[in-house]
């Protein structure tokens, strides 16, 4: 992170490290809100793996997608 930090600086970017962990849980949040919405509206054109071990992620997209825990997918059409 010191490395991305500093890289940021020298460029003259903004710092790319969410500044703690509720701002990257939030920042996650809306970029899989995001994909999962164009999944849904482009199934033809997106598929969507979730990847995380933060429960409330996992939540949160089970139930975008309907589903309770421990429920398979719907077959895509």
């Amino acid at each position: 992170m010191d490395k991305e930090r500093a890289s940021a600086l020298t460029q003259g970017r903004s710092d790319p490290i969410a500044e703690s962990w509720e701002a990257t849980n939030i920042s996650y949040q809306r970029v899989l809100d995001h994909l999962l919405e164009l999944s849904a509206k482009h199934r033809d054109k997106y598929r969507v793996i979730v990847a995380t071990h933060n429960e409330h992620s996992v939540q949160h997209t089970l139930g975008r997608w309907g589903l309770r825990p421990n429920t398979p997918p719907p077959p895509r059409s």
